[in-house]
């Protein structure tokens, strides 16, 4: 098991939606301290690792992360 020391950010990238998590520690406990979720275009004709790649620094930048 690791150890949380202050905080920790988590991020999952689906086929259809990009999540991120940041949890934060205060004494023994853990909590949820910031969320945010995007979707994922399905328009065939993009460059999908880009959209992906813009859409994390949107969800960084919008939870100030």
């Amino acid at each position: 098991m690791v150890k949380l020391r202050s905080g920790a950010v988590g991020l999952d990238i689906g086929t259809r939606f990009i999540k991120l998590v940041e949890l934060k520690k205060t004494g023994d406990a853990i909590y949820l301290h910031k969320y945010g979720i995007k979707e994922i275009p399905r328009d065939v004709g993009i460059d999908r690792d880009k959209v992906v790649s813009q859409l994390i620094l949107q969800l960084l930048s919008e939870n100030e992360i």
